[in-house]
């Protein structure tokens, strides 16, 4: 994942305003601190008399805010920086140049971690920062809207390893004018309703149904969603735009962009995978046009074949990469035990997990799926059960834990042990943030976990039944 990540925000006015911070003014933030070493300036868009500098003092380093008040000038927030972060942290005028964002980066792991933080400049006081998110992974972001930032991060699927394109993750961190805070969601939002309401169900699976992988079927349930639906058709509009951009920005890239625009080799069925046309997948092997040889392009026609639910195609696929001792076999198995779970597939479920622990027996999605099984028949204490123990004695240097924090946080909360809830919680926050689809979860949980189903109508779509009997099966004796 050795992706140079590009911290570019429009540092512009979002709201149309024709202020700015002149140029005779610019010289008096920089007068101030003529004798620092200032690594960036950035400027307000808008009739605020304010900047913000990086500054390097050597040993370490500072994020500052200033505001110039008649000839005076003074530091309206400061933030301590450490001596790796100072080169790669940036402040930027966001919302109109009424708040600043700072972004604190440095490398790491062969990309970056960035924090980010967000102060209001028209606060009381403005130093108490309304947003923040530490230490996250391989972090983009840019504007979206003069009250909107979509963030995104490499997807950690082992199909992204190879060669482009590759899947990324979206969110969208949106601020709120009436409660002057901002919230973090994904990007794609589903809809709390008071009553069953078609569009409002259509919306819900659709959103689900993209959380899955599964862009076609997604959008197809957006148009039908804006077709009948009656409320919060503004949402349903705005998912269905914002997956738009999304399906543009994959096919963008097989003109080479992503790779500087060089001619650079392109994987079309790889393509055709992230954006749900599995059939068309399915038809390069079909046609015999790709070679079997390649381990990668097996594993994407065993995924398609989970996805249709033709298990017989998927053992198929599975016995070449296994017989060929594909190199992420292992990451293969969790990613068809994804699939098989949120089919319902009990049986088939349960031979993957076996292969899956049979190659790695402390593997985090091994967990997080034993308990969503357990969870999803509604054996919440035993799964909550499994996934304390597992954690208690896995290293989280050696393995990402998030996703089996974030869940077992969830389930805590609904069983009220609020003991658990909040020791798991303070081991996430402590933590490298490597998929921000955990926090985001824990940010937008309504008492239900998000495991469950989105059914189209009450009582439709079956869930998993596990036996009283038998559950060694599923680690616990």
């Amino acid at each position: 994942m050795g992706v140079v990540v590009a911290l570019v925000l429009l540092c512009i006015s979002l709201t149309g305003t024709a202020w700015c911070v002149m140029p005779e003014d610019e010289e008096a933030f920089r007068t101030h601190l003529r004798d620092q070493r200032v690594v960036q300036w950035a400027f307000a868009p808008s009739d605020l008399q304010v900047a913000t500098a990086i500054v390097d003092y050597g040993t370490y380093g500072e994020y500052c805010i200033y505001g110039r008040k008649g000839g005076e000038i003074s530091a309206l927030v400061t933030g301590k920086l450490r001596p790796k972060q100072v080169e790669g942290s940036r402040c930027h005028f966001i919302k109109g140049g009424a708040h600043v964002l700072v972004v604190l980066r440095e490398d790491f792991a062969e990309a970056s971690l960035s924090s980010l933080i967000i102060h209001d400049l028209t606060s009381d006081d403005p130093s108490r920062h309304i947003f923040s998110v530490p230490r996250v992974y391989d972090l983009r972001y840019e504007a979206l809207s003069s009250t909107e930032m979509i963030f995104w991060q490499k997807d950690r699927a082992f199909y992204n390893q190879g060669l482009p394109p590759y899947k990324y993750n979206y969110f969208l961190v949106a601020y709120d004018t009436t409660q002057n805070r901002y919230s973090f969601d994904f990007h794609l939002c589903s809809i709390i309703a008071a009553r069953d309401e078609e569009g409002v169900m259509l919306n819900n699976r659709a959103v689900q149904l993209y959380r899955q992988g599964n862009m076609k079927t997604a959008g197809a349930k957006l148009e039908d969603a804006l077709m009948v639906g009656q409320v919060n058709r503004g949402t349903i509009a705005q998912n269905r735009r914002l997956l738009a951009r999304e399906r543009g920005m994959l096919e963008s890239r097989q003109t080479g962009e992503e790779l500087g625009g060089i001619g650079a080799v392109f994987d079309n069925v790889k393509l055709n995978y992230l954006l749900g046309e599995y059939d068309l997948v399915l038809m390069t092997l079909e046609s015999g046009r790709q070679r079997w040889s390649r381990g990668d392009r097996v594993a994407l026609y065993g995924l398609c074949y989970a996805r249709k639910r033709d298990y017989a195609e998927l053992q198929r696929m599975s016995k070449v990469l296994i017989d060929g001792d594909y190199e992420y076999l292992t990451e293969y198995f969790e990613e068809v035990a994804r699939i098989l779970f949120y089919n319902r597939d009990l049986g088939v479920l349960q031979a993957y997990l076996k292969s899956l622990e049979s190659h790695d027996a402390l593997n985090p999605t091994l967990a997080y799926l034993k308990a969503a099984v357990l969870a999803d028949a509604g054996r919440l204490e035993f799964a909550e059960l499994l996934l304390d123990n597992y954690l208690s004695r896995v290293s989280d240097e050696e393995h990402h834990l998030g996703e089996c924090e974030e869940y077992l946080c969830e389930i805590a909360t609904i069983l009220g042990h609020l003991d658990v809830e909040s020791r798991t919680r303070n081991r996430l926050v402590r933590q490298v943030i490597w998929d921000l689809s955990d926090p985001a979860y824990l940010a937008n949980f309504s008492g239900s976990l998000h495991t469950d189903v989105i059914k189209l109508a009450r009582n439709i779509g079956p869930r998993i039944i596990v036996p009283e009997t038998s559950l060694e099966r599923f680690g616990i004796g």
